[in-house]
């Protein structure tokens, strides 16, 4: 299913978009980071369900170099980091909002993925209320302001874009997890979390119809199901013997 919009008064198609980023960018696209469905190509798909681009801000995208990678378990905002921060999104790699007790028992809130906002400071769930930690080694982008007034004005509309996108997923997101931890068995909510990660991934291009990567530990899907290591793993051994999915 093909998305369509107007880019520069042309109508673009999400995948053709990606491609004219990737070929302004090739330096970037040899580590992977432009390759389709992953890096600008994700951020590019989530603005593309929100809004038109204009001409200006697909040269913004272009033109974004300020990159910081981070290790797994990496602390990425919160849990005392400053929250003055430029607009940030997730390029490549899976990282999660949590909250650690003070027993060291963890909450996982939810998972990000390439083409989300990290730390957005309006957003519903900020760094005062969670912590942003790399699950997996993670690049994120940086939108920085800039002198030049026309720059720097398409910068603030992406950044605007990219929040109303996040400020809606955030929230529906959060319901479904209220949901899912206070109505559904292990069996339901491992499968519920699976098919909420499928559309995600789909919609920024990580999907292949039913398939998808799943980077995530064992434990990282106990704490975000409420559920111990081992009934994690006695679930997806359920799953696969039902034949409902394969891994």
């Amino acid at each position: 299913r093909s998305i369509t919009n107007l880019v520069g008064g042309m109508p673009v198609r999400a995948c053709e978009l990606m491609e004219r980023l990737a070929e302004a960018t090739s330096g970037v696209a040899e580590t992977g980071l432009m390759a389709r469905g992953s890096g600008m190509g994700a951020v590019a798909h989530r603005l593309l369900q929100v809004s038109v681009l204009s001409q200006s801000e697909v040269g913004t995208l272009q033109k974004l170099e300020k990159r910081k990678e981070y290790n797994a378990d990496a602390l990425i905002a919160g849990d005392g980091l400053s929250t003055h921060t430029p607009p940030r999104f997730l390029l490549s790699g899976w990282a999660c909002r949590q909250r650690v007790m003070s027993d060291g028992r963890r909450q996982i809130f939810g998972f990000l993925i390439p083409g989300d906002v990290v730390g957005a400071p309006s957003g519903p769930l900020t760094s005062a209320f969670a912590s942003v930690v790399a699950l997996t080694p993670v690049v994120i982008v940086d939108v920085p302001l800039s002198e030049d007034k026309q720059v720097n004005s398409a910068a603030v509309s992406i950044y605007a874009k990219l929040i109303t996108a996040a400020e809606h997923e955030t929230e529906r997101l959060l319901y479904d997890h209220i949901v899912r931890l206070g109505r559904m068995n292990g069996l339901e909510r491992m499968a519920h979390l699976l098919l909420e990660l499928r559309r995600r991934l789909s919609r920024v291009g990580l999907a292949n119809g039913q398939s998808f990567p799943m980077p995530l530990r064992q434990e990282s899907l106990g704490d975000a199901l409420g559920m111990s290591t081992v009934h994690v793993n006695r679930t997806m051994q359920q799953l696969r013997l039902k034949k409902l999915i394969y891994c």
